[in-house]
C-alpha cells in the first residue's frame, strides 16, 4: 500500500490514513516482518553459545542480548512507529475511558500497554523453532490504549492475573476502535460497580 503524495504533502490527511486498520494491519506485518529475522538471529546465537564450553558470564549476555532485541521487537510490533500518531492514534484497541483523549489527539494521560504481556511472548519467542513461528508472535502481539488510572489498575491485577484476565478483574472492558465493543469478559464483569 502505497502513500499517496496528497498524503505526504498534507499531515491531516497522513493522520488521518493511519487510523485505516487496513493501514496499521499492513505496517504491523511488515513490522513483524523486519523484526523477525533479527530475533531469530539473535535466539539462535544465544542457543548456539550455550552448547559450547564457554563461562556463564559469555552465555548470559547472549541470553541478555536475545532479551532485549525480543522485546524491541515486541514495542515495534505493536507501537510500528514510536511517533505518538501510530503510539496511541492508530491503535485498534481503545479502553472506552481513553477514547474520548485519543479522539482529541492527547496524549499525555494515555499509556501503550500490552495485553498479551512482554514476558510471556518473550518466552513464545525462546521457544520459537524458526522465523515464521517468531513472525507468527510477533503479528500475534496485542497491544491498547489506556489511561493512567487503567495503567496502575491493570498493574495491581497483574500480581496475580495475566493478559486479558488483567483487563476483566480491573472491571476494564476493551472495545475495537473501528467497530462494535468486543467487550472481552463482559459477561463476567458488573461494571456498575465502577
Amino acid at each position: 500500500m502505497k502513500v499517496s503524495e496528497s498524503e505526504q504533502s498534507n499531515p491531516r490527511k497522513k493522520l488521518s490514513a493511519l487510523s485505516d486498520p487496513g493501514k496499521y494491519k499492513l505496517a504491523k506485518e511488515l513490522t513483524a516482518r523486519c523484526w523477525a529475522p533479527m530475533v531469530w538471529k539473535a535466539l539462535d546465537q544465544a542457543r548456539v553459545k550455550s552448547t559450547q564450553q564457554i563461562c556463564e558470564l559469555e552465555l548470559a549476555v547472549w541470553n541478555n542480548c536475545f532479551e532485549i532485541i525480543a522485546n524491541q521487537a515486541i514495542w515495534a510490533s505493536t507501537e510500528i512507529h514510536r511517533d505518538k500518531k501510530w503510539k496511541y492514534f492508530a491503535q485498534p484497541h481503545v479502553t472506552e475511558k481513553a477514547s474520548f483523549q485519543v479522539n482529541l489527539k492527547r496524549s499525555s494521560d494515555l499509556r501503550h500497554e500490552h495485553i498479551l504481556e512482554r514476558k510471556g511472548l518473550v518466552e513464545s519467542l525462546r521457544q520459537a523453532r524458526n522465523e515464521a513461528e517468531i513472525a507468527g508472535i510477533l503479528g500475534d502481539a496485542v497491544s491498547c490504549v489506556v489511561t493512567k488510572e487503567e495503567d496502575t489498575a491493570l498493574r495491581e491485577a497483574k500480581r496475580r492475573y495475566a493478559n486479558e484476565e488483567r483487563y476483566w478483574k480491573a472491571k476494564i472492558l476493551i472495545p475495537h476502535r473501528d467497530g462494535p465493543p468486543e467487550n472481552w469478559g463482559a459477561d463476567e464483569v458488573d461494571v456498575s460497580e465502577k
